[in-house]
Parts: C-alpha cells; sequence; structure tokens
C-alpha cells in the first residue's frame, strides 16, 4: 500500500500526462503480480485509477488491477 501511495504521489508531482506517465508507471510496477495488487486497498486503487485515468491513461473502472 505504502508504495502505491509513494508512486501516485510522485506521478501527481511530476505531472506526467499520457504515454509518459504509463511508461513511468509500468516501470515501477513491472513486477507487481496480480496478488500484489489484490493485497492493495481499495481505496488506495480507486485513488491510483483516478490519477491516472486524470492524465489521459484509459483504466477501467472495475479491474482488480490498475
Amino acid at each position: 500500500n505504502q508504495r502505491i501511495k509513494i508512486a501516485e504521489s510522485i506521478l501527481k508531482r511530476e505531472e506526467w500526462f499520457d504515454e509518459d506517465l504509463w511508461e513511468t508507471f509500468t516501470y515501477d510496477f513491472e513486477k507487481f503480480n496480480l496478488d500484489n495488487w489484490k493485497m492493495a486497498e481499495k481505496g488506495i486503487l480507486q485513488s491510483l485509477r483516478k490519477t491516472l485515468r486524470s492524465a489521459g491513461v484509459n483504466v477501467k473502472k472495475d479491474e482488480v488491477v490498475v
């Protein structure tokens, strides 16, 4: 949970958009697997999805993973 919060905070601070944001996000979480995402708190995942969507990344609302 803490790693996701920190990453989201950095993504917001840097104000990356679209492909730049997605590239950074996928690099930061390349070692995350389904179990890692399932352990994350729902509210944290919702906030991360909102951050990604607001910056132009297409993220479904109902996915288990981001």
